[in-house]
């Protein structure tokens, strides 16, 4: 093999150990939003489990409710959009 060919192919290589590794660091980025983003909605369910008919936050609750199903059926991802990802108004 020249060297050229074996400098190209060396350069290839690293060019693809960076694009994999950038792509890895992507996805462990959307893997902890969505962790987290798990957790805060299986903490919602538990409280909307446990509410009682007359709790006032229940109202709360379910304005909680429609927030989350909002987000869900639309693409945004929270960390590109700067979202605290809190139910408050």
């Amino acid at each position: 093999m020249h060297t050229g060919q074996v400098l190209s192919l060396i350069q290839a290589r690293r060019a693809r150990v960076a694009a994999t590794s950038t792509v890895n660091g992507h996805l462990t980025d959307l893997d902890d939003s969505l962790s987290a983003r798990n957790l805060e909605v299986s903490a919602f369910w538990r409280s909307m489990n446990t509410a009682e008919a007359d709790d006032p936050g229940a109202l709360a609750a379910v304005g909680c409710l429609h927030a989350i199903s909002t987000i869900l059926e639309s693409d945004l991802v929270y960390a590109s959009e700067g979202s605290s990802g809190s139910c408050a108004p």
